[in-house]
């Protein structure tokens, strides 16, 4: 009996080293469970992440894209605005050069007009005084009629003379 009980003994142990050997087993298949449910978990994550970094890059390459055009305005608008501030100053020197030359033929105008006068006026002084020497030499009358239509008696040939003046056809 001795040897029944050792190996009752021994088939005990067996048992019991056999159901701690199940109960290790059982929590090692949950453990082998949980982190297979964490690998999922963890892939799904990745996944996602991937997909929210592949969607953030298309994004950025969307905002590059927009950059480079937003860019590519900017250029074209300051070159255009360069080219239109050239064309103003163009211009700007083209009035002042207009009117530098305006001011310059009024001046020249006004000096030509000035002198005109001062030519015409000596004339009429001239004519005045030769009229007046030969209108007291001379008894030889024709009537003229004023502006004020009154009638005044002038030697012939002062009239002659005075048209020949006004016509330029004389020059005193």
């Amino acid at each position: 009996m001795s040897a029944d009980m050792s190996q009752s003994d021994a088939f005990r142990e067996m048992l019991a080293r056999l159901n701690e050997l199940e109960a290790v087993k059982r929590l090692l298949d949950y453990d082998v469970q949980t982190e297979l449910l964490r690998k999922r978990e963890n892939e799904d994550l990745c996944s996602s992440t991937e997909q929210e970094v592949a969607d953030l890059e298309s994004k950025i390459a969307e905002c590059e894209k927009c950059l480079r055009q937003t860019t590519e305005q900017i250029r074209n608008h300051e070159e255009a605005r360069a080219g239109i501030e050239k064309s103003i100053e163009h211009e700007m020197l083209a009035h002042a050069s207009l009117k530098q030359e305006l001011d310059e033929t009024m001046t020249a105008k006004k000096h030509k007009t000035e002198d005109a006068d001062r030519e015409t006026f000596r004339r009429v002084c001239h004519v005045k005084e030769l009229l007046h020497r030969l209108g007291a030499e001379s008894g030889e009358t024709t009537a003229g009629t004023t502006d004020a239509g009154t009638v005044r008696h002038r030697p012939h040939y002062c009239i002659v003379f005075i048209q020949e003046c006004y016509r330029g056809t004389f020059w005193c």
